[in-house]
């Protein structure tokens, strides 16, 4: 059990510190409304990660997954259509 919770703070930190670096990425001189809406929702992420560890929950990292998954698609979308715009 201590090897499972040492690599579960261990991915939770390094999640953290992922959204945390993306939080410290935005330019709110470009798009302003949308940089609050994505520091609120990094913001809520990161937390939700901290009460997830400390209460050991599962469905709260599930949450968290859900949340930077849904991201993911849209920014890999995002990408696609500079990409075939830039062609």
């Amino acid at each position: 059990e201590g090897n499972e919770i040492n690599t579960l703070h261990s991915k939770l930190h390094e999640a953290r510190t992922l959204l945390g670096e993306l939080l410290a990425g935005l330019d709110d001189e470009v798009f302003p409304e949308l940089c609050a809406r994505l520091r609120r929702l990094y913001g809520w992420c990161i937390r939700e990660l901290v009460s997830a560890e400390r209460e050991r929950s599962t469905e709260m990292i599930r949450g968290v997954r859900a949340v930077t998954e849904s991201l993911l698609e849209g920014w890999e979308e995002a990408a696609r259509r500079v990409s075939e715009g830039a062609a």
